[in-house]
């Protein structure tokens, strides 16, 4: 069996302190505390106060990246939706062209702030179809869902010219696929539900958690591009959450109604609590991916309609104890 110094060239040293600079993957004996010691990565799963948006904002729509994000639609206060749109460079917001159709509980996914879809919803009560397109300059009525609905996924699954919206009021099960010019109806979901959140893309989505019908559930479904599949279920049952991930094997959900901060990350198997949002809310805007996301506006208001929260679960090196025994 090979040593610690056949592999690494050097023995483990015995000292008295730990090094003042230890490199990555460096392994020493501390004889004061009688522990042995690594600078190895270790995965810090947070969220931070970031800059606060210009137009307070629930039931608010978002897409893109946590360095480039757009917030989309929803309300300020009662009683009318607005229109107002923002973009987010990762540090700070911009007032950029506001939407065609001002409504909130609308559905919306994009790649970046200079791409985007914002579809469904209400401008009053009924809910409307109505789709527009963001091409980083200007938003373009297309063509309309074949559903009109509101409170569908909170973030949709995909980019402004492959998507996917699922679920709402009032057809909670209802599921259409977007081409870049035309929705077409396909699979339903297992379980219809309205307020619920949506991560992925396309062809590999999460719908996850939301309200079927008149309560909360936990229910997780794994979408594959034709059909979903019932998978691991959230640890606790909610609506009015966020998610954000790259695909149906990694992703986050955070927030809930009323005032909830849980997040919860999804590994392709099972959630797992992870760190808290600063502040609890819901029906707020997400945009990123399991590692890097952004948490924008929500509710319960007006206080909370501007705060932006940015989440990391990247690995940082650190100086670790080992464990021996």
């Amino acid at each position: 069996m090979a040593t610690y110094k056949d592999i690494h060239g050097f023995k483990i040293q015995n000292v008295s302190s730990d090094p003042p600079a230890p490199f990555n993957g460096q392994v020493w004996y501390n004889s004061t505390t009688g522990n042995l010691r690594a600078k190895a990565s270790v995965s810090v799963q947070a969220w931070s106060t970031a800059n606060a948006m210009n137009t307070a904002r629930f039931y608010t729509a978002g897409a893109g990246t946590q360095t480039s994000a757009l917030a989309f639609g929803g309300r300020s206060g009662p009683p009318s939706p607005i229109a107002n749109a923002e973009a987010y460079n990762g540090t700070n917001w911009t007032a950029i062209t506001s939407m065609n159709t001002a409504r909130a509980y609308l559905g919306g996914c994009g790649d970046s702030s200079t791409n985007a879809l914002a579809f469904g919803g209400t401008a009053s009560y009924p809910a409307i179809g109505n789709t527009e397109l963001w091409n980083g300059s200007n938003w373009t009525e297309v063509n309309n869902l074949n559903t009109a609905r509101k409170r569908i996924a909170v973030s949709g699954a995909g980019s402004n010219t492959a998507a996917l919206a699922f679920g709402g009021v009032p057809n909670a099960d209802a599921v259409e696929l977007w081409n870049g010019s035309n929705w077409t109806t396909t699979t339903s979901l297992i379980v219809g539900r309205q307020q619920a959140a949506g991560s992925g893309t396309s062809t590999s989505a999460l719908c996850s958690g939301g309200e079927s019908p008149g309560a909360d559930v936990a229910s997780n479904e794994l979408w594959n591009g034709v059909g979903w599949t019932e998978v691991g279920d959230l640890n606790s049952a909610k609506k009015g959450l966020m998610g954000a991930g790259s695909g149906n094997t990694s992703a986050i959900v955070f927030g809930g109604s009323p005032a909830i901060a849980d997040t919860e990350s999804w590994d392709g198997t099972s959630w797992t609590e992870v760190g808290n949002l600063n502040t609890g809310r819901n029906q707020m805007g997400p945009a990123g991916t399991a590692t890097t996301a952004l948490a924008f506006g929500g509710l319960p208001g007006p206080a909370n309609g501007t705060k932006t929260e940015e989440w990391s679960a990247s690995p940082t090196p650190a100086v670790v104890t080992i464990e021996t025994s």
